[in-house]
């Protein structure tokens, strides 16, 4: 059953309320934009709400030091803004951050026609708000609803093995064919995942962990390519070949339960 709130709904409004909490607490001019990069920010990792952070706080950065530098020159010119725009496509795109050519767009029109303070002032203020928004999104994803979970983890790799298994010990049953496309689905979500998780982890028994698990997964990828050998063989026409891959599939489980 889906839950009624997803942890991703608890981890934006926590954001958000932290996010507008701090920014009040250190008296910034504009909160909201604090808000609006922790709201932004906020994906289902840690790494993911990094990056989502990184492309705004750079494309910030660049937006507010063009945007300062123009309106110095003459705030308000439309040509300038468009000057500035292209000067911002051509610097991202190098860099390789399309991501943050929006962004920064935003905030070198906001400092060349909107707002109302020095342009030095509303640009370091808006680079401000939005490391500390990306920052919040950040740290409640990794401290307070990481996505990792290395339980959950093992149950879908023990899951996956008891699959396995019963493929294994039916080898030659055609019901048990069925289940192979469910290990192949369940191996694609769980190499999926634990990529995900490689990214979150930040302790040394939890990279241990991880690894331990990459091995399994290897493991079953090996019987695997024996199990979909054998299915592209006539073993009427072929007997000792389909034997041999059999064979195989049967070592590589036994030696991997001897290991355990």
């Amino acid at each position: 059953m889906n839950r009624f709130i997803g942890l991703r709904s608890i981890k934006t409004g926590l954001s958000v309320f932290l996010a507008i909490t701090f920014a009040r607490i250190l008296n910034f001019e504009y909160p909201f934009f604090v808000a609006m990069t922790a709201l932004i920010s906020m994906d289902k990792t840690g790494f993911q709400s990094l990056k989502m952070a990184r492309n705004r706080i750079i494309g910030t950065f660049f937006g507010a030091c063009i945007g300062v530098l123009l309106a110095y020159i003459d705030q308000g010119n439309a040509l300038l803004c468009g000057i500035g725009m292209i000067l911002l496509c051509v610097l991202c795109s190098k860099l390789n951050l399309s991501g943050a050519i929006g962004i920064s767009g935003i905030v070198l029109c906001a400092i060349m026609v909107h707002t109302d303070k020095t342009p030095l002032f509303y640009g370091w203020h808006r680079f401000i708000a939005t490391v500390l928004g990306g920052g919040i999104s950040f740290l409640v994803n990794i401290f307070f609803f990481p996505y990792y979970s290395i339980r959950n983890l093992q149950i879908q790799l023990d899951q996956t093995w008891i699959l396995m298994q019963n493929i294994i010990d039916g080898i030659d049953n055609v019901q048990e064919q069925l289940e192979l496309e469910k290990v192949h689905h369940l191996l694609d979500q769980l190499t999926e995942t634990l990529l995900l998780y490689k990214n979150e982890i930040f302790y040394k028994k939890g990279q241990v962990l991880i690894d331990e698990i990459s091995k399994e997964i290897e493991t079953i990828h090996r019987i695997l390519i024996e199990i979909d050998a054998m299915n592209t063989i006539d073993k009427t026409v072929y007997p000792d070949i389909y034997s041999y891959h059999q064979r195989q599939a049967k070592e590589i489980a036994a030696e991997y339960i001897v290991s355990c």
